[in-house]
């Protein structure tokens, strides 16, 4: 299954005992964008693409992927506008 999610969807450094879908993943790169900061995150051979208005100094980060902001995609879909994980 391909499911799709806006980069700011994903909530960075969230109370990991209130959610279901946290991830503790590495940060890979940091990009300031004027008034917020592109962090590409990966763990597992899986990359994505979060955004926060907080800057994040760390190695690692803990992530939240809420289940409403997922979109299922057919495999031959593409939408530039949202983050693409296969599972």
């Amino acid at each position: 299954m391909t499911l799709a999610i806006r980069p700011e969807s994903i909530a960075i450094d969230p109370d990991r005992s209130e959610s279901v879908n946290a991830l503790s993943l590495r940060v890979d790169s940091r990009s300031f964008l004027g008034d917020h900061y592109e962090y590409e995150l990966s763990a597992n051979g899986v990359t994505l693409v979060a955004s926060s208005s907080a800057p994040v100094t760390s190695e690692t980060v803990d992530v939240a992927i809420p289940i409403d902001a997922l979109t299922p995609l057919n495999p031959t879909t593409t939408n530039p506008t949202h983050e693409v994980i296969t599972i």
